[in-house]
């Protein structure tokens, strides 16, 4: 008896490519051309909205795994990984903060910053 799933599965990969090929393209380098891990993070899940607001959920794992793959020979292995994230988990990872800052804590706003502390004081417990 033949296995024929990893035929199947490549076929698939291959009309997938076909298919999507200027998508993936796209999309790569929206992802690849991003700076923070925040902004890796939203570039994915925008890419991955935009797929299934196209095309449905039907070939977005492969999609997902070719779209890594295309990030793995741009040589961007973290975004690579993120995108490997959202195909395992559905989600994109979290974004670590940097040491020593409370999240969300960034001092006086832009506001009370040209307004000077006396305009408004700064009260970190509210």
């Amino acid at each position: 008896m033949t296995d024929t799933r990893g035929k199947r599965h490549n076929v698939t990969v291959t009309q997938c490519e076909a298919r999507h090929g200027v998508e993936l393209a796209r999309d790569s380098s929206h992802i690849a051309s991003t700076l923070t891990a925040a902004s890796l993070n939203a570039a994915v899940i925008d890419v991955v909205d935009g797929f299934v607001h196209r095309h449905g959920n039907d070939g977005l794992s492969i999609f997902l795994k070719l779209l890594a793959d295309r990030l793995d020979s741009r040589q961007k292995s973290d975004a690579a990984s993120v995108v490997r994230h959202v195909d395992t988990f559905g989600s994109a990872p979290p974004v670590p903060q940097p040491a020593g800052k409370a999240s969300g804590s960034r001092g006086r706003s832009k506001v009370e910053s040209r307004m000077g502390s006396a305009a408004a004081p700064l009260s970190r417990n509210e």
